[in-house]
């Protein structure tokens, strides 16, 4: 059932079973998993730049201290590799996410292949497997990108793996940061029901100001 997403509209779903035989009873479940993957293919942060970040020395290491201080998962993106350096005020806005800015999740994958947060930074919105980012199988995995930068924050595109298990993403919490960690605003992502498109959704926060780092986490209330 993939009604009730963010409390609003539709709230009825038809499904059309084409005859199914020996029907005595129908039953609704949740079932709970306590560990999630959390795999994404690009995050797109537009707004305006209003100032620097004291104090951040951008050397490579990202983490979350409110959720996993020790956690393994850090990674960086180089300037080379950047989608758009614009750490000055513009007259509108623009991509926030430059070469000054560090992801990094709760974990990398533990497999052959190399999926690490800055993946999701790369400028590169392809959804096809190896060009996501991918936790382990983990209670409450997360991912967050710290944007070197204060800035009031306009809209955010969240782009989907496209490839299969775009559900891995569906429910996630996407939360603007302060420099101090604190939520400042949130959304419900709802894109990857039953891992078909859209592959992206885009959130327009209408100016939120004081935004230093994005993050999206998995909440498991069991």
């Amino acid at each position: 059932i993939s009604i009730g997403v963010n409390d609003v509209a539709p709230f009825s779903e038809s499904f059309d079973f084409d005859g199914v035989a020996n029907v005595a009873s129908v039953r609704i479940r949740h079932i709970i998993d306590s560990k999630r993957v959390l795999s994404l293919a690009e995050v797109e942060v537009f707004g305006i730049v209003t100032g620097a970040l004291p104090g951040f020395d951008n050397d490579g290491v990202c983490s979350d201290a409110v959720l996993d201080p020790d956690s393994p998962g850090n990674d960086t993106i180089s300037p080379s590799e950047s989608v758009i350096s614009t750490h000055s005020p513009v007259s509108g806005p623009s991509e926030l996410i430059g070469g000054d800015a560090v992801a990094c999740q709760s974990s990398d994958a533990d497999h052959q292949w190399d999926n690490p947060a800055s993946i999701a930074i790369d400028g590169n919105t392809r959804g096809d497997f190896p060009f996501v980012t991918h936790t382990n199988n983990e209670m409450n995995p997360w991912w967050r990108v710290n944007l070197n930068l204060v800035g009031t924050v306009s809209s955010v595109t969240v782009y989907n793996r496209s490839n299969c298990c775009g559900s891995r993403l569906t429910n996630a919490i996407l939360e603007l940061l302060s420099p101090a960690d604190e939520v400042l605003t949130f959304e419900y992502i709802s894109i990857g029901v039953n891992d078909v498109a859209p592959f992206s959704e885009s959130f327009d926060f209408d100016g939120v100001a004081n935004v230093a780092s994005v993050r999206i986490r998995h909440i498991i209330d069991s």
